[in-house]
C-alpha cells in the first residue's frame, strides 16, 4: 500500500489539483500494481490516516509550498504529535518551501529529521529548497523542479507557438496583492489581444479582480475543465501571476508568460528556465508578448532519474528507457 499525502483536499487553489494530478501521474507509473490512499497535508491524521500511515509501504509527500522554516505560525503540512510518532520514512516528492525565509528553527529541524527518511532520496523543486534541508543536516535530496514539469520535454516544447495569439488568458493571485501593477498589467493586455479572458485559479481571486474594476474582460467559470477548454494553442496565450496555471497552459502546449509574485517562479525560472518575468516590469512582458521567441524547459534529468531509480524495479523503467539506479553510496548521507 502507498499513502499520499495531498495537497489538494481541502484547498481553495486549483494549482493544487494542478499538481496532484502529475504527482499521481508518477506515483501510478512507478507503482501501478500498489494500493493507493490519499491523506490531506492541511489537515492532521486521523486514526484511518493514522494506520494507513503505519501500514505504508512507501509515504510520498506531494508537490506545493509544504516545506516551512517555522514551527509555530503558518505551515502547509499539518502535524500532530500523533502523527510526528508514527510518520518515519516520508518521501518528498517535487516539494518546494513556503517563502524566502531563515533556515528552520529547532523545532521545525527537529519534525524535518523525524519524519523524512533518511534512506531515499527526496525531490524538491529547487534550488533554494535543496539549500533550505541542507542547512539543517539533511543531504540527501535531488533537485527535479516540479512534477507538473516534467513532461515538458524538448519535443513538446518545440511545438509551443512561438508567435502571440489573437487572445490571452490571465490569471491574478487573492494572497499577493497589488492593484497597481496588476491593473496595469490588464491594460496592457487589453492593448496588446484582441480578447482578454480572466480564469480564477483560487477562490477569492474574483473578488479582487472585481475590485480592480478593468472592463472588456471576460470571466471564465472557476474549474479547472472551463481553463483547460479556453487552452488551445495559437488561438490563446497565457499570461499571469499563478505558477501552475501557467504550467497548465505550458502542458496544454500553450504559449506562456508567468509572472513572478514570490519565490516559486523566480527559483523555477533559474533551475529549468521557465518562462517569467518579474512584476512590474512592463516594458519586458511587452516585448516578450509581441516578439517570437521558443519555449526552452531545462529540465533536471538526471535529478529525476535518481529519484525514481531508487525504488528499483517498480515502474520507473517503462517510463525512462535510459533508467539508472541509484548507487548506494548516494542514500544515506544526512549528518
Amino acid at each position: 500500500m502507498i499513502a499520499l499525502y495531498d495537497c489538494s483536499v481541502g484547498s481553495t487553489n486549483l494549482g493544487d489539483s494542478i499538481i496532484m494530478e502529475s504527482v499521481q501521474q508518477v506515483v501510478d507509473g512507478m507503482f501501478p500494481s500498489e494500493f493507493q490512499v490519499r491523506l490531506s497535508s492541511h489537515d492532521y491524521a486521523s486514526r484511518t490516516s493514522l494506520s494507513v500511515l503505519k501500514r505504508s509501504l512507501y509515504t510520498f509527500v506531494g508537490g506545493s509550498n509544504l516545506l516551512s522554516s517555522r514551527s509555530c505560525g503558518y505551515h502547509q503540512w499539518a502535524m500532530s504529535p500523533a502523527d510526528v510518532a508514527i510518520i518515519h520514512d516520508a518521501v518528498l516528492l517535487g516539494v518546494g518551501w513556503w517563502q524566502y525565509q531563515k533556515p528552520p528553527d529547532r523545532i521545525m529541524a527537529w519534525l524535518l529529521h523525524r519524519v523524512l527518511s533518511r534512506t531515499k532520496l527526496h525531490s524538491v523543486r529547487d534550488e533554494y529548497a535543496r539549500r533550505q534541508l541542507a542547512a539543517i543536516g539533511i543531504k540527501n535530496v535531488v533537485v527535479t523542479a516540479c512534477p507538473t514539469t516534467w513532461k515538458l520535454t524538448p519535443e513538446h516544447c518545440a511545438a509551443i507557438p512561438q508567435a502571440k495569439a489573437e487572445s490571452v488568458v490571465v490569471t491574478l493571485t487573492d494572497y499577493r496583492q497589488d492593484p497597481v501593477a496588476d491593473k496595469r498589467c490588464l491594460a496592457l493586455l487589453r492593448t496588446n489581444y484582441a480578447k482578454v479572458l480572466f480564469w480564477p485559479q483560487g477562490s477569492r481571486d474574483t473578488e479582487y479582480f472585481q475590485k480592480l474594476a478593468v472592463p472588456d474582460i471576460q470571466v471564465l467559470n472557476c474549474r479547472l475543465r472551463d481553463f483547460d477548454d479556453v487552452l488551445v494553442p495559437n488561438r490563446v496565450d497565457y499570461v499571469g501571476t499563478r505558477l501552475h496555471g501557467g504550467i497548465r497552459a505550458l502542458q496544454r502546449g500553450v504559449r506562456t508568460i508567468i509572472i513572478e509574485v514570490d519565490n516559486r517562479a523566480h527559483e523555477l525560472g533559474k533551475t529549468i528556465a521557465l518562462p517569467t518575468v518579474r512584476r512590474g516590469d512592463y516594458e519586458c512582458l511587452e516585448s516578450k508578448i509581441q516578439s517570437q521567441w521558443q519555449t526552452s524547459i531545462l529540465l533536471p534529468v538526471e535529478g529525476i532519474r535518481m529519484w525514481r531509480g531508487q525504488f528499483g524495479t517498480t515502474g520507473a523503467e517503462s517510463e525512462d528507457e535510459n533508467y539508472q539506479a541509484v548507487p548506494d553510496d548516494v542514500l544515506d548521507v544526512r549528518t
